[in-house]
C-alpha cells in the first residue's frame, strides 16, 4: 500500500487580513525584490510603508508593486517624500485592481509580487512594506 497525503483547501487564508512585509532600501539603481505569495485565491487588498531608516534629500523615491515579475503589470504604487523621517506612513494607490486580483501559490503567471523600487540619487534610507491580503 502507498500512503499519498490529501491537501486540504478549508480556507486559503488562515486569518484575514494575511500580511507580508518586506524591508525595501532605498536605491539609485532600480532594484527588485520578487515576494512570492504562500496562499491560494486571494488579492493584493492594500499597502502601505513606513519610514525605518531616513529617506535622504536627493529626490524622491518610488515603490511600484507589480503582478509576479519585474516589469510585470502594475498593482500598486507608493511616492515616498523627499528627506522623510523616520516614522513617516505613505499608504499605495492602486494602479490596476485588476492585476490585484486571482492571485495564488498554484498560479505560475500570479504567484508572487515584485517590488521595484526606483530610489533617490543618494540611495539612503529605507522602508517596511506591509502587504493585506484577503480572499478573492
Amino acid at each position: 500500500m502507498v500512503y499519498t497525503a490529501s491537501k486540504f483547501d478549508s480556507i486559503p487564508i488562515p486569518v484575514q487580513p494575511a500580511v507580508l512585509s518586506v524591508y525595501v532600501p532605498n536605491s539609485a539603481a532600480e532594484t527588485n525584490i520578487p515576494v512570492y505569495i504562500p496562499w491560494r485565491n486571494c488579492r493584493l487588498a492594500y499597502a502601505y510603508s513606513v519610514n525605518v531608516v531616513a529617506i535622504d534629500n536627493t529626490g524622491t523615491s518610488k515603490i511600484d508593486i507589480e503582478l509576479n515579475a519585474a516589469a510585470g503589470g502594475d498593482m500598486m504604487t507608493i511616492t515616498l517624500a523627499q528627506a522623510g523621517a523616520v516614522g513617516t506612513v505613505t499608504e499605495a494607490t492602486v494602479v490596476t485592481a485588476a492585476n490585484c486580483e486571482n492571485l495564488s501559490r498554484d498560479n505560475t503567471a500570479r504567484d508572487a509580487v515584485n517590488i521595484e523600487i526606483d530610489g533617490s540619487a543618494g540611495a539612503t534610507g529605507g522602508v517596511m512594506l506591509y502587504m493585506y491580503f484577503e480572499s478573492n
